[in-house]
């Protein structure tokens, strides 16, 4: 019985769907005026069937039909309020249809339970009636007039609304940029700024589900009456409501004096207190409040004015229908899987997940989301043109990214230290691994920015000597003391790194690419030393920089292609090699050997000699091409994994290994730790920064780099199950191979980096396309 309602449930959920693209498409058709009249038939007709209904079905179909008429006006009143209202007005205007729903959401809240159904439904007609009256009298959109053909009355009725001929006559302007006769919909998905639009759109609308607010306000009186409190689930619920109403209505008045994307960043913050500090028996109903209010006057109200502005002309019914489609998808999914998810996994952690995608959410909008606020259609529209997804170090600068990073790392520590459950270090691990990615993508790019072209592969290496520097504190240390210990360390270390960023000067290179010559001059002339080389290094800055730079339009560029493909070889060939999987996997290679050093010992000194070994090759950088040390490095691999093979092809249970052959393991694991913490484990940060120039750097670094992490991921999880399938001897030669693979790679298309400027690097790149043109 369960299963056959669940299968109607989504079969009708399904057809109300379908709701969202017919008022896409008769919006266009008849106007949205007469669309929102159109809808109140049904919804009149809905009503008086739930009135006289008297058995089941009539109240699941009633509830069916008011549900899609409800989807339908999701898609018109937007974008109605968006065409109608002045550039100024625009956001008040837009979250009315939040106020309104959190008006509908009180109502039923403070009077459902205290009436019978048939009297519910009698209010139900009555709101409805008194909503669509006002609508006789309100005029069409002037834009669905204009594309109509009815440029005068769209003219009268924007000198109407505005108050102003001649403001009026701006908009008919821009209105005519915007029209297109031959408006095809399946055309607009080759439309750069038409895609960029809906995959911001997806975001907003996916991201009032995935925050977790309709879960809560589904099960409302259900997690009342789990938080125990004195409060009746009834009259806290009621009182929730109103106080939505509120902020839905406080949000309309701040709407003109704050931008969009402020107030959803802020939303979001306060739905990721509200959901971290909460719903564990501490402060339940003041976390819920908070909840309601952010959602409420925040990213639940600004949805619907921000998703219309994002697109143009015919092309807004389209993107929103869609927008809306995706959201309700993910309603039904994120509401229908709640109790499970609570159940399997804890409220706390359920709660825990909703604050962690408030978080994923505000970083993306951060990022990606242009400010909309007092823009017309056509000035949004060319932010979108230029909007490029730049990562944070394009966008807030190197020097300042690092100093956020602290930020997540010092919370994390401190969260690992007070960590009483397995949830807390599982959060406190992963916020910490994400800010160390972001290290990895802004610490060398700052490194090769600041460092001159003698001084930039020293420069670069350190970032290897300071992570071997916390594995050897880790392996010494970490054995010995206890979890919070550690963790208090950690803290110190953190701490102790971020404090010098304070007082470094910001990448000379990104000062300039904000129109800030002076200071750029200043800061390369005081790290150079000489106002000759730094004016030639400005000069060069000069011919990197590109106004008209596009993330997509870079894949066209031959000399951007291969400095990717070498990134991704030396990134992945990394990996591949076998090191990061031998390093996870230390102790247990070392208890496999059955040599008499202990592995906690052995562990140590081989944390030691990485740690050396990274600080050696900081000192032969400017001593021996970048190449030439790679080649070296692998060759060195090569031999360490050879090594390990052989010993664990001859050892067997029935056979004593004695004398060297004892010893060939740990020689061969020493080998391996050496060559790559003293070769390409050092080496791959400066060498993939300095492939790539000006603004492709951040985003060829960050595709590299994410390549290295999946492949990373690969080898050290799948580590063990191949030892397992093929043998330890077997593995160990495959890595063998892999280095072969890796430096004749290597050996053939990489060019020498040393002493060579970021353009002289560009320039060899552009020469070895052209030779290889003529061998072909």
């Amino acid at each position: 019985m369960k299963i056959q309602i669940s299968a109607a449930l989504l079969r009708q959920y399904a057809i109300v769907l379908s709701a969202n693209f017919v008022g896409g498409y008769l919006i266009d058709f008849i106007g949205r005026k007469y669309c929102i009249l159109a809808v109140s038939i049904p919804k009149l007709l809905t009503a008086i069937l739930l009135i006289c209904a008297t058995e089941l079905w009539m109240v699941i179909l009633g509830r069916s039909v008011m549900f899609m008429a409800d989807c339908f006006v999701l898609v018109v009143v937007p974008i109605y309020a968006a065409e109608i209202a002045s550039k100024d007005q625009r956001g008040a205007l837009g979250t009315l249809l939040q106020v309104f729903s959190s008006l509908g959401i009180v109502i039923s809240l403070a009077i459902g339970p205290n009436v019978s159904y048939h009297v519910l439904s009698y209010i139900l007609l009555g709101l409805i009636i008194l909503v669509t009256v006002p609508v006789i009298f309100i005029p069409e959109s002037p834009y669905y007039l204009h594309s109509d053909g009815k440029t005068g009355d769209s003219l009268k009725i924007l000198t109407l609304l505005r108050e102003s001929d001649t403001q009026a006559k701006q908009e008919l302007a821009d209105y005519e940029l915007t029209i297109d006769k031959t408006f095809d919909k399946m055309a607009c998905f080759k439309d750069k700024i038409f895609v960029k639009a809906l995959l911001i759109t997806l975001l907003l609308f996916g991201g009032t589900q995935f925050v977790g607010f309709n879960s809560v306000s589904v099960y409302l009186q259900t997690i009342l009456i789990s938080t125990n409190t004195n409060v009746m689930p009834e009259v806290a619920s009621a009182i929730i409501g109103a106080i939505q109403v509120v902020s839905s209505l406080f949000v309309t008045f701040i709407m003109s004096t704050f931008g969009r994307k402020t107030i959803l960043l802020v939303s979001l913050a306060g739905m990721c207190a509200g959901m971290i500090t909460g719903f564990m028996n501490y402060l339940p109903i003041i976390s819920l409040i908070l909840v309601v209010v952010c959602y409420s006057a925040g990213i639940g109200a600004i949805v619907w004015p921000a998703t219309t502005e994002l697109f143009e002309g015919q092309a807004r019914a389209f993107g929103v229908s869609i927008g809306l489609t995706f959201c309700q998808i993910a309603m039904f999914f994120i509401t229908k899987y709640f109790s499970t998810m609570t159940n399997a996994l804890g409220p706390a952690s359920t709660y825990w997940f909703y604050g962690t995608n408030c978080v994923i959410i505000a970083v993306v909008i951060a990022i990606f989301l242009p400010e909309t606020k007092g823009k017309t259609f056509a000035e949004i529209q060319k932010a979108l043109a230029n909007l490029i997804g730049g990562h944070a170090l394009d966008i807030f600068g190197r020097k300042l990214s690092i100093l956020a990073l602290s930020i997540p790392r010092l919370l994390a520590s401190v969260l690992l230290i007070f960590a009483t459950e397995v949830w807390m270090v599982l959060v406190g691990r992963t916020v910490m691994m994400m800010s160390d990615s972001f290290v990895l993508v802004v610490i060398p790019i700052y490194a090769a920015e600041i460092a001159s072209k003698n001084h930039r592969g020293a420069l670069g290496t350190l970032l290897q000597v300071f992570s071997s520097l916390g594995i050897v504190i880790s392996l010494a240390i970490g054995p010995n003391v206890s979890y919070s210990v550690m963790s208090y360390i950690l803290c110190g270390f953190v701490i102790l790194a971020i404090l010098p960023v304070i007082f470094i000067p910001e990448s000379p290179y990104h000062v300039y690419s904000k129109g800030r010559t002076e200071d750029a001059l200043k800061i390369l002339t005081l790290i150079r030393e000489s106002e000759m080389q730094a004016k030639e290094e400005l000069a060069d800055y000069k011919l990197t920089i590109d106004d008209n730079f596009d993330k997509i339009a870079i894949f066209k560029d031959k000399i951007f292609v291969k400095a990717l493909l070498l990134t991704l070889l030396i990134f992945g060939g990394a990996q591949l090699i076998g090191f990061n999987a031998v390093s996870f996997y230390l102790q247990t290679i070392l208890i496999s050997t059955k040599t008499d050093i202990m592995p906690e010992v052995a562990s140590a000194i081989i944390g030691v000699i990485q740690f050396i070994s990274s600080l050696f090759v900081t000192t032969i950088t400017s001593l021996f091409g970048r190449k030439s040390i790679l080649l070296v490095s692998i060759a060195g691999m090569f031999a360490g994994m050879i090594g390990l093979g052989v010993f664990f092809q001859i050892s067997s249970p029935d056979v004593h290994v004695s004398g060297f052959m004892n010893y060939l393991p740990i020689i061969s694991l020493i080998l391996v730790v050496i060559c790559y913490s003293a070769g390409i484990g050092a080496i791959m940060w400066p060498i993939t920064t300095e492939l790539f120039e000006g603004q492709t750097r951040a985003y060829g670094v960050s595709i590299g780099l994410f390549f290295c992490q999946v492949v990373m991921f690969l080898t050290t999880k799948y580590f063990s199950s191949m030892t397992a399938a093929l043998g330890p001897a077997s593995t160990y030669w495959l890595f063998s191979t892999n280095c072969v693979i890796c430096a004749v790679l290597i050996g053939l298309f990489l060019p020498e980096t040393k002493g060579k400027s970021f353009s002289e690097i560009q320039q060899a790149l552009g020469k070895m396309e052209a030779i290889e043109n003529v061998a072909c």
